[in-house]
């Protein structure tokens, strides 16, 4: 295996004061001191210039999923992060400069890794909302590594880059594998808890009631894309999915065909997801690996990796 490309292995425990659990090409003691970094900036949450204060009902979105996510993580094997509404920062357009606003004209969300925060933008519709929130404090609780790189590597001082987010993985050549299956895994575990928990949401109530009746409407005519609409067009009256439908489409027909070629081992699809979840949370993808060399040959679980780089890959 080049040293250039990541490696698929298991990943030993350690507490967990950030999102970041481990740091690799670091003995002990420097990881547990560099740890230490975001670990301070995790504690320290403070309202930031383009913050706005949660209105009442957004902060009854964001108690209710902070409330009920860890439970929802330790279901995969992850180890819950004590998250608070503090973590939850949303964003005020009108405190955005013009340059900014068009930025972030399609982004909904970001997870911030370095500020070790959650920023989510409002919107009018509080069920888009909370699936912002939910997207992001899940990309939040995944599993996340970084990679110490020596001075003698990077040309001076020792620098700290991401390693491990979820299920993307980046190399040495700063390409980050598997980085569409990450968000379409992301998107996928958001959905499943909404689908479990945002029922228990009041503020809730009327926009799922909405998006259901839509739902219902267009099942007859597009029955398989029923559970990823979210709208449909004013004009054509297709259905209209949320910002990684596709992506949870393709997902999902990969899963499907893992589970059509091993039906011997599982009784059903939710059993591979449930393998590919527990990588996402826990940084331990050899079972993912094995599946996926077993199902389509040796090579093909780094080939995978690399076609999915694409979507969301970082630049050289």
């Amino acid at each position: 295996m080049s040293e250039k490309e990541p490696q698929f292995g298991e990943e030993p425990e350690q507490e967990r004061i950030s999102s970041f659990s481990r740091i690799t090409g670091a003995s002990r003691e420097e990881e547990k001191n560099f740890l230490e970094v975001p670990g301070d900036k995790f504690k320290e949450q403070k309202f930031q210039e383009w913050e706005k204060e949660k209105t009442p009902e957004e902060k009854e979105i964001v108690d209710v999923i902070l409330e009920k996510l860890p439970e929802f993580v330790k279901q995969f094997g992850g180890r819950p992060l004590k998250l608070t509404a503090e973590h939850v920062h949303i964003i005020d357009p009108g405190k955005l400069n013009e340059e900014e606003k068009k930025k972030n004209e399609k982004v909904k969300g970001r997870f911030n890794e370095t500020k070790q925060m959650a920023e989510v933008f409002p919107d009018v519709n509080q069920l888009k909302f909370a699936q912002a929130v939910i997207h992001e404090v899940i990309h939040f609780s995944s599993f996340q590594s970084l990679t110490l790189k020596r001075g003698t590597e990077s040309g001076g001082k020792d620098l700290l880059a991401i390693r491990k987010s979820g299920l993307a993985i980046r190399n040495h050549a700063n390409d980050f594998f598997f980085d569409e299956i990450n968000e379409a895994m992301t998107d996928e575990l958001s959905q499943r808890f909404e689908k479990k928990y945002f029922g228990k949401i009041p503020t809730l109530k009327d926009d799922l009631m909405a998006r259901d009746a839509i739902r219902e409407k267009i099942k007859g005519k597009y029955p398989e894309l029923g559970k990823y609409t979210e709208t449909t067009d004013p004009v054509t009256g297709e259905p209209l999915g949320g910002g990684y439908s596709n992506a949870r489409i393709k997902l999902n027909n990969f899963l499907g065909n893992i589970y059509a070629r091993n039906i011997d081992r599982f009784s059903s699809q939710k059993e591979v997801f449930e393998i590919f979840a527990k990588a996402y949370f826990t940084g331990r993808t050899l079972s993912m690996a094995r599946l996926v060399e077993k199902t389509f040959g040796k090579g093909s679980f780094r080939g995978i990796g690399k076609e999915t780089k694409k979507f969301y890959a970082k630049k050289k």
